[in-house]
């Protein structure tokens, strides 16, 4: 037995006189467009009587189904416009009628734009029986479903007709119509029929429509009306003026129709003997009711659409005719609003047509669609190393009082837009739309900066060259970019001229890559309207010219380097994609079997639809059917632009996918349709594309859902690197704190020194001995790089700043320098100090809660403030500030805390605070003294860029 059951009323839903035929389903698909139609008979349960009532139906009655279709176009003529056919599916003009008016044009009829197809009623040989149903009260319904093939071009059809595609476009509307009649359509009588139309409307049934296309796109949304059993109401419901809508047991649009056309007759018998002026404004309003009348007579807003005429009344006086009819007028308004208030109440709910299924296979495409690559880049490279620098020529006396000079400043490199503009992956594809539609920033890994250098030359009058080369290398092996060394080269024309000492000393120049934060923008990230944490590099370099003057040399040339891997990227996207591939099918497979699905119509049985619910009803967006639909369509947008990156277009094709393969609504030949669909994206635009994947194609026997062409770097295995970083900061995120260098101050002319000792040992990395010089390994061969460079001029000496020494100085950034112990100046490693600063930090974290530190940071950092903006500000004027609040007395002292630090304290944590020989004591006043020492150095780095954390 059919588990199927109908619910409320049978007769308005197989028809009131003559069986109504009920459209199922509608296919669209490359050649033709095929529609299901069936006919339910209520059964009487005497077996005999049914088989008189089916004998009765092949030779008494007709049954048909029509087409009526057109591109967009200009002309008034009747059939042309959707809104001819709205007339049909209103009532205002009988089907028939309209199909001989529009077939009258040349054009529709000679490419079929309205047809009709005459089904054949012998239900032995050209219907199918489905599975009998019943009603509430348990009456059997019998079914019978055929379908009807409209053919594009001269094929064949089983069952039904050609129709011509003459245009391009899709349709601005097709409607499809099934009806019965007991006339026999014949173009040589209907003409006759057409002239007693009412007879014809008699031997009608009620028109089923589905509007395939509708302005101009697939009709998916529709409005459905509820009662309060949640059953729908099959009818055209009123809308009531206070918004509400009910059905017509109340008042019939008919009733509403014939109620003001006799208002309209009525006042036409007084026109013949009033003024012109009056009686022009009488009929204005006569025709605005007619009109009215005929426009939305069989919707569900004509008493609201009546109810607009009243401000267009030019008198509302019942001193002239014209306010009489408006008295008049108003008053049936509110006899038919209070009519129609008195039907039931009903619901109003926007719906998905699950009738529609769309199974046109995708144009082929040989390519991806947009990319983002720019293809001028290479005589664009200050649109990458900008133009924009800081640095400045400063002057010092050496220690037998000559004159030094030296460069010191910074570069900057947009790593976003060379990553998003430059890159082989963007030659493929839009790679900003990976981030719009993926979240999915640069990852470092697959777009590697190898090295940077800066340059500069002087040429001498005979052709020889004094060059000086200060250079940085990063590490291969890290998920983030950070300097592993800097070297220093000096050549010179001459073998005997001493390019140290001539061209600057190495042990006070360098190169070294920098973090670099925005003094107006959160810490941690820059930002831009449509990218947040933009990744811009910072190249900072000092530059000690020796006994070579700086006139000498007119420019700086500033070269980046950068090992292009990101193609495997797309690999990974892909991998992703192929992963769905897998769940997918084993989804088709469950609705395979015939306990599954409806053979004939496809639609899923509830055992089916209750398994997959039971599986997936918690949790449906990592449902199969879901997380295809999503994954399908954004990666048609990303490959094939197919939504210019509009999210909400994007998420109504989830959703009108969803609905067609889905258990709850969708059908077993969408579903099949769909992951055709699905597995040829991949095939076409994955497999057969990106060079060198070696993915499983999704008809390989072995496929198995794996990573499979996913390629990975050894050192990706590390999924922590957590000794890779001194700070502390997480190393998956791409753009890490904790950039540091190192210097050189051998005599050699090629001097490296490590950049980070400590990440060295090749135990912390995770990786052997030889892993480690392998991945670290920097060749000097730029041939396959992407190579970015900018040139600077170098300020005359005239120009040049008094400044310290870089000494010592110079191996450390404004954040280091030397700062104040208990005895004066010490000076401390850049490594040693970031070391130091993240145990003072653990030691404060683990020592308070997280709100507690907080307000602690934002407390010492205003210490700093004040000392900054004082005069006589220092270290001392800290520490008085500091033991003002954390004086180690009663209740009145914590309460005093709580108040200055803005949060809540515990005894034990202010305790602590106050007490000297205590961890906390020691961390939070050697956290002041390491910061305040950076900060005092020379005043770059500003206090609320340390308000929660130092930033290095």
């Amino acid at each position: 037995m059919s588990e199927l059951t109908f619910k409320g009323d049978t007769v308005s839903k197989f028809g009131t006189y003559l069986p109504a035929p009920y459209i199922s389903k509608i296919d669209l698909l490359d050649d033709r467009v095929t529609t299901y139609i069936s006919i339910f008979l209520v059964s009487s349960g005497d077996d005999t009587i049914d088989e008189a009532i089916l004998a009765q139906l092949e030779s008494g009655i007709n049954i048909y189904c029509m087409h009526s279709w057109a591109a967009p176009n200009e002309t008034d003529q009747f059939g042309f416009s959707e809104s001819d056919w709205q007339s049909v599916l209103n009532g205002d003009v009988n089907i028939f009628k309209a199909l001989y008016d529009a077939r009258q044009n040349s054009d529709i009829s000679s490419y079929n734009l309205a047809q009709l197809t005459a089904l054949s009623t012998d239900t032995g040989a050209y219907w199918s029986k489905a599975e009998d149903s019943y009603t509430e009260q348990g009456q059997k319904i019998i079914r019978y479903e055929t379908n009807v093939q409209y053919v594009f071009a001269d094929s064949a059809a089983t069952f039904g007709t050609s129709l011509e595609m003459w245009f391009e476009d899709p349709p601005e509307f097709w409607y499809t119509y099934a009806f019965i009649s007991t006339y026999e359509y014949d173009a040589t009588t209907i003409e006759d029929e057409l002239e007693n139309i009412r007879l014809l409307a008699n031997k009608t049934s009620d028109v089923s429509y589905e509007k395939v296309y509708s302005e101009g796109i697939i009709r998916r949304l529709y409005t459905e009306y509820f009662d309060s059993d949640d059953v729908i109401y099959d009818d055209i419901p009123l809308q009531s003026l206070g918004g509400f809508y009910y059905t017509t047991s109340g008042i019939s649009h008919d009733q509403i129709r014939t109620y003001f056309e006799n208002l309209v007759t009525e006042f036409q018998t007084t026109t013949t003997v009033m003024t012109s002026t009056t009686s022009s404004d009488l009929n204005n309003m006569l025709d605005n009711i007619s009109s009215t009348l005929s426009q939305y007579g069989y919707t569900a807003d004509i008493i609201v659409q009546l109810n607009y005429l009243r401000d267009l009344f030019p008198s509302k006086s019942n001193g002239d005719i014209v306010g009489q009819l408006y008295l008049k007028f108003r008053k049936r308004i509110y006899n038919v609003n209070q009519a129609a208030e008195s039907g039931t109440l009903l619901n109003s709910r926007i719906t998905r047509n699950p009738k529609i299924i769309d199974s046109r296979t995708p144009a082929a495409v040989a390519s991806y669609a947009t990319s983002s690559h720019n293809d001028d880049w290479e005589s664009n490279h200050n649109s990458y190393l900008y133009d924009n620098s800081y640095y400045s020529l400063n002057e010092y006396l050496n220690a037998t009082g000559d004159s030094v000079y030296y460069n010191k400043g910074y570069f900057f490199f947009d790593y976003e837009k060379a990553y998003r503009e430059t890159s082989e992956l963007s030659t493929y594809i839009n790679v900003n739309k990976l981030h719009k539609l993926f979240s999915m920033g640069p990852v470092y890994e697959k777009f590697r900066v190898h090295h940077a250098k800066v340059t500069r030359t002087e040429t001498t009058s005979t052709g020889g060259e004094y060059t000086r080369m200060l250079s940085t290398n990063l590490y291969t092996n890290r998920k983030y970019p950070q300097s592993q060394y800097y070297s220093s080269e000096a050549t010179a024309p001459s073998s005997t001229y001493d390019a140290i000492a001539g061209l600057g000393s190495y042990e006070n120049s360098y190169m070294v890559l920098r973090n670099v934060l925005p003094v107006e923008e959160p810490p941690r990230a820059f930002g831009s309207e449509e990218v947040d944490n933009y990744l811009l590099m910072c190249l900072e370099f000092v530059d000690e010219f020796g006994t070579r003057s700086p006139t000498n040399f007119d420019e700086y040339e500033v070269q980046v380097a950068i090992t292009d891997n990101s193609i495997e990227v797309l690999d990974e996207i892909a991998a992703q994609y192929q992963e769905v591939i897998t769940e997918l099918e084993e989804y088709v497979n469950s609705a395979k079997e015939d306990c599954a699905h409806d053979t004939v119509t496809g639609e899923f049985k509830p055992f089916f639809i209750d398994a997959m619910d039971n599986l997936y009803g918690d949790n449906l967006q990592n449902s199969p059917w879901y997380r295809s639909a999503i994954m399908y369509n954004l990666h048609r947008d990303l490959l094939l632009d197919t939504f210019d990156g509009d999210m909400e277009k994007i998420l109504e094709a989830v959703q009108e996918i969803v609905d067609i393969i889905g258990p709850y609504t969708g059908n077993k030949f969408s579903l099949d349709t769909f992951q055709t669909n699905f597995e040829t994206l991949y095939d076409s635009l994955y497999v057969n594309s990106i060079p060198g994947y070696d993915g499983p194609s999704s008809s390989d026997s072995a496929y198995s859902g794996d990573s499979g062409g996913a390629s990975t770097e050894a050192e990706d295995e590390d999924s922590t690197d957590e000794s890779a970083d001194d700070s502390g900061t997480p190393s998956d995120d791409p753009f890490s704190d904790g950039y540091s260098g190192g210097s050189s101050d051998s005599d050699d002319d090629e001097a490296m020194e490590s950049a980070d000792e400590d990440a060295e040992d090749p135990t912390e990395e995770g990786l052997s001995e030889e892993d480690l010089e392998s991945a670290d390994s920097s060749s000097d061969d730029e041939s396959g790089m992407l190579i970015y460079t900018n040139t600077y001029t170098i300020a005359n000496t005239s120009d040049a700043g008094a400044g310290m020494p870089p000494g010592e100085l110079a191996y450390y950034m404004s954040y280091r320098g030397a700062w104040t112990t208990t005895a004066g100046f010490t000076t401390v490693e850049w490594t040693e100090w970031v070391y130091q600063v993240n145990l003072y930090q653990s030691t404060i974290v683990s020592e308070t809660s997280s709100g507690t530190a907080s307000a602690l940071y934002s407390f010492m950092a205003s210490l700093m403030e004040n000392a900054l903006s004082e005069e006589t500000g220092g270290w001392a004027q800290i520490m008085t500030d500091y033991e003002t609040v954390f004086d180690g007395g009663d209740l009145l002292s914590l309460a005093n805390a709580t108040l200055r630090l803005g949060s809540p304290i515990s005894e034990d944590a202010f305790a602590n605070a106050s007490d000297s020989s205590t961890d906390l004591w020691a961390a939070l006043t050697g956290w002041l003294r390491y910061m305040w020492g950076a900060i005092n150095s020379d005043g770059v780095l500003e206090p609320n860029d340390v308000s929660n954390g130092y930033s290095t």
